[in-house]
């Protein structure tokens, strides 16, 4: 991924987490934006982030925010996942698998939707699950 800004900020209690913003994906009217949270250290942790990450302007002000974590739990290492779809059927369900592939942990995304007024079908998922800057090549987003 080229060169996508990270910020660090502490989330209280859930010390110190990384956050990157892609770049927008636009589509016959409807803008895609991805914000990603690492490392996530508590499911806690994880609401905390997605909660900032909601607040961004893209978000905010978006018609959909989908969401999904998954964030490995001691002692036995086991993996806690959730999403939302909050509203675009299947989109924090399509964001949970593109996570899973990836076998991202220890990490929370979200992805906004400005809706364009078209209907754009399947390529929606296509776009959700692009947009993420999911940051590969830290280790502590890999298992």
């Amino acid at each position: 991924m080229a060169n996508v800004p990270v910020t660090g900020r502490q989330l209280g209690p859930h010390g110190s987490v990384n956050f990157a913003r892609g770049p927008s994906i636009t589509d016959r009217g409807s803008v895609f934006t991805a914000h990603v949270a690492w490392p996530m250290r508590s499911v806690a942790a994880a609401h905390a982030a997605l909660a900032v990450m909601k607040q961004d302007s893209s978000c905010s002000t978006a018609d959909h925010a989908m969401t999904a974590y998954r964030v490995s739990v001691p002692p036995r290492g086991a993996v806690e996942k959730a999403y939302d779809d909050d509203g675009e059927a299947h989109g924090g369900q399509r964001l949970l698998g593109a996570l899973t592939k990836m076998k991202a942990v220890n990490v929370a995304v979200c992805v906004s939707r400005v809706y364009g007024g078209q209907n754009i079908g399947k390529a929606r998922f296509e776009h959700m699950c692009a947009a993420p800057p999911t940051r590969r090549r830290d280790p502590s987003c890999r298992r």
